[in-house]
């Protein structure tokens, strides 16, 4: 709030200043408010995950949004609007909606098990452009998806911070986790640095990759970890 305020204040004292000569000196000159760094909206968990696709089942146009962002890591407004016109040979291929005009950044995956059964069991309107459609037929609007997939979410029995972008984080994690570079996450995600996956990829499972790391690097040098040598 307070950034937010210098930021809007800021142009009419240099105004007032230099071009009508209201005041001698700025009072905002010199005034720096560093910004809160924020997590942004929680990853889901994949417990929350298993609890959303225990109770959307597939044929069940929630658990068919749900597979659409989570396998892709898409951003809501993507998510939205892909269709079977983005399916091209098993891949699904779609230019990203975000800075489309000025930076557009094509995405191309293959279509993992999980969303080609989930678009199987759902189908979507013969003349319908998208997967996912309201309640008359339509596409969804953002705002709208977000209200509706909130609801479905709340009645599976999960919290309010399980939000449609939570899965695009969760999506990242998971590749992270299955081994997948920051490059191979991007590819999939669309991300255009390396510092942004860094920041989706926060929530991964540090025991379990700490654990794959020290056995990496027992194998390569062919030493027996201590955990695994107690079991024996």
């Amino acid at each position: 709030m307070k950034r937010t305020r210098l930021l809007a204040i800021r142009p009419f004292m240099k105004w007032a200043v230099e071009s009508v000569h209201l005041i001698g000196t700025d009072p905002t000159d010199g005034i720096k408010v560093k910004a809160k760094e924020s997590g942004g909206h929680a990853t889901w968990t994949d417990e929350q995950i298993a609890q959303f696709r225990s109770y959307h089942p597939l044929g069940n146009k929630a658990r068919l949004a749900l597979e659409l962002i989570l396998a892709v890591a898409a951003r809501r407004g993507d998510g939205i609007s892909l269709g079977h016109q983005h399916l091209k040979d098993g891949w699904l291929v779609f230019t990203q909606e975000k800075n489309r005009r000025r930076k557009p950044r094509k995405v191309e995956t293959p279509v993992p098990a999980l969303l080609a059964a989930a678009i199987a069991a759902c189908p979507s309107p013969p003349e319908s452009l998208t997967f996912l459609t309201n309640e008359w037929g339509r596409p969804f609007g953002k705002k709208s998806f977000n209200d509706w997939f909130r609801k479905r979410a709340a009645a599976a029995g999960l919290p309010e911070t399980c939000v449609p972008h939570g899965l695009r984080k969760a999506g990242c994690r998971i590749m992270a986790e299955s081994d997948c570079t920051a490059h191979e996450i991007m590819s999939v995600s669309g991300h255009s640095s390396l510092k942004e996956v860094q920041r989706y990829t926060n929530d991964f499972d540090r025991k379990r990759l700490a654990a794959r790391a020290q056995a990496k690097v027992a194998a390569a040098n062919n030493v027996v970890p201590l955990a695994v040598a107690a079991e024996r």
